[in-house]
């Protein structure tokens, strides 16, 4: 039987790290385009 690609993804131990860099990237991404700033903002 096979695992759920989630659940496979996750198993692994760069998981974390990936999911980490791409939450940085889209604070990033926040924070520097004048739409999004007032929601990071908000967020913080």
């Amino acid at each position: 039987m096979s695992m759920n690609p989630i659940r496979r993804f996750f198993q692994q131990e760069s998981a974390g790290g990936i999911l980490l860099i791409i939450a940085a990237l889209i604070a990033l991404v926040m924070i520097n385009t004048q739409a999004l700033s007032g929601m990071y903002n908000g967020l913080l």
